[in-house]
């Protein structure tokens, strides 16, 4: 109970404080930027403009609005960690995860994936073992995050107006099924035997140092900034520029033509329209960015607006079903990646993930599509 009680604060305190800061961040500081500076451009070549705006602009956002549910998780886990509920979190799972030789220091760190998988990983640094820090890391992208549960939740009615709460329940499912099944495969299999933490009983609770987690939370935010900050920006500016040239919009950029030499191979996953494949191209970036490149790539605008009668009309119910399939399972977003490299060490791993999530998303997308068929 104790455990479900701390997770539940913080991922409410997550989604009733951080969620809506980084809206506002979005829709009053990132976007009227953006739209003003692609005004002031807006005799300028394309590929300035998908450079600067679509890029720099936008890329840097996306680090921006990461901040506010960053500061809370990051604030949250270090109060609770000073006042002694996370080790008697720990003790309580490892009653239970024990048995599969796993510290119960993961249990926590991972669920906070649901709100983001940038700080369920920067909370791995707690467990005791590099075997199960290494292996949690790996199974971290499987829980889906705000910003993928946030896609299903936009697209899903737009794609099946009449059973989107079924569609959406079925995708979650999917993922905390893989997720289960690789934290045995990966973690249970082995069964090592795991040394019960606080052996004489619940660690005693401790008034939490204000102070201490605010400095905490200062200097982890300011080492994410300006470590995954360039990162972000130079592959959000990439991405953008690859949208924009030649020139004549991005249905004949470098980007859609990449999409469309994928067609053959995404085909067998049901993703036989080289748009689909462009949107999730750029989901790479963060999750949110596929939602716009659909509605440009279909002629709705970045705003969206007319996007669901389009995509009702262009995309079949089975194909629908299996974008929405290996969205959801589609490899990490580049903040993610960065941060596994970094408490791994290596970007091995981080490409690792990337091969592995892609291959999965391919697959399940594969079995959605012929699920959809049989369905509709």
């Amino acid at each position: 109970m104790l455990a479900v009680g701390v997770l539940g604060v913080v991922l409410a305190l997550t989604y009733a404080v951080g969620l809506p800061l980084a809206n506002l961040l979005e829709r009053h500081a990132v976007h009227p930027i953006a739209e003003a500076v692609g005004h002031l451009l807006s005799g300028s070549p394309g590929w300035v403009r998908g450079l600067l705006v679509d890029g720099a602009i936008r890329g840097g956002g996306a680090v921006l609005t990461l901040v506010p549910m960053l500061g809370v998780l990051f604030g949250a886990a270090s109060i609770f960690e000073q006042t002694g509920c996370l080790a008697r979190v720990t003790t309580a799972t490892q009653k239970v995860t024990g048995r599969l030789g796993v510290s119960g220091a993961l249990a926590l760190p991972l669920c906070f994936g649901f709100a983001c998988n940038v700080p369920a990983i920067l909370s791995l640094r707690s467990v005791p073992t590099a075997r199960d820090r290494l292996a949690a890391t790996l199974l971290a992208p499987l829980v889906p995050c705000s910003a993928r549960l946030a896609v299903v939740a936009l697209l899903a009615p737009m794609f099946f107006p009449r059973s989107a709460p079924l569609v959406a329940v079925a995708l979650v499912s999917t993922n905390l099924t893989l997720f289960a099944l690789g934290g045995w495969c990966v973690m249970g299999r082995s069964r090592s035997p795991t040394r019960l933490l606080h052996e004489g009983g619940p660690p005693p609770l401790h008034r939490p140092d204000v102070r201490k987690a605010l400095a905490d939370l200062a200097r982890g935010l300011g080492a994410f900034t300006r470590s995954a900050g360039p990162i972000v920006l130079g592959l959000s500016a990439l991405t953008g520029l690859l949208g924009s040239v030649p020139g004549g919009g991005i249905e004949r950029s470098l980007l859609a033509q990449t999409g469309k030499s994928l067609e053959p191979a995404a085909r067998l996953a049901g993703l036989d329209d080289w748009r689909l494949i462009v949107a999730l191209l750029s989901s790479a970036v963060t999750k949110e960015t596929g939602v716009a490149v659909l509605g440009v790539v279909y002629g709705a605008g970045t705003d969206g607006a007319g996007l669901q009668e389009i995509l009702t009309a262009a995309v079949p119910p089975a194909s629908a079903l299996a974008y929405l399939a290996v969205q959801m399972l589609f490899i990490p977003c580049v903040p993610t990646l960065w941060v596994m490299a970094r408490e791994t060490g290596s970007w091995k791993w981080s490409l690792a993930s990337t091969a592995v999530m892609l291959v999965v998303s391919l697959a399940i997308g594969a079995v959605a599509f012929q699920t959809g068929r049989w369905l509709w």
